[in-house]
């Protein structure tokens, strides 16, 4: 074996560990509870103990794990999915939207991040809000 391919195999497992933890971390970030409710610790040593298994459960864990109810992930809370801060966040989004002449009347985020949905009329967002599946009217700030 060459000395770069040797290397390779023994960087690997790191790399593998690497990607498995932070894959987790994002997930949980996302969903509020990790993957089968394993913690990230214990899906980066999966991968480094055994590379393909572990990054196919992992897959199958991140599709078969129900977000927890109610949880706001990072990205509604003004975070992005790595931690960051969204500089973006709290940011009025409507006058983009209202010129965009692809948004159509629906229901969407809301931009100003005190539901989980707010409609939007197809010209300007309205009072009509909804959270959990219940709708309510907030007046626009």
């Amino acid at each position: 074996m060459s000395f770069l391919f040797s290397l390779f195999l023994l960087a690997l497992p790191f790399i593998t560990f690497s990607v498995m933890y932070r894959e987790a971390v994002s997930f949980k970030n996302k969903n509020g509870a990790w993957p089968w409710s394993i913690s990230a610790l214990v899906w980066g040593l999966i991968g480094f103990f055994s590379l393909i298994v572990g990054v196919v459960l992992l897959l199958i864990a991140t599709k078969t794990t129900k977000p927890l109810a109610g949880y706001k992930n990072l990205d509604q809370m003004g975070y992005t999915s790595s931690g960051a801060m969204n500089p973006y966040a709290g940011q009025n989004f409507q006058p983009v939207l209202a010129q965009w002449s692809g948004a159509g009347p629906n229901w969407y985020a809301d931009p100003s991040r005190k539901h989980q949905l707010r409609y939007f009329d197809g010209v300007r967002w309205t009072e009509n809000v909804s959270d959990n599946g219940f709708q309510s009217i907030d007046a626009i700030n």
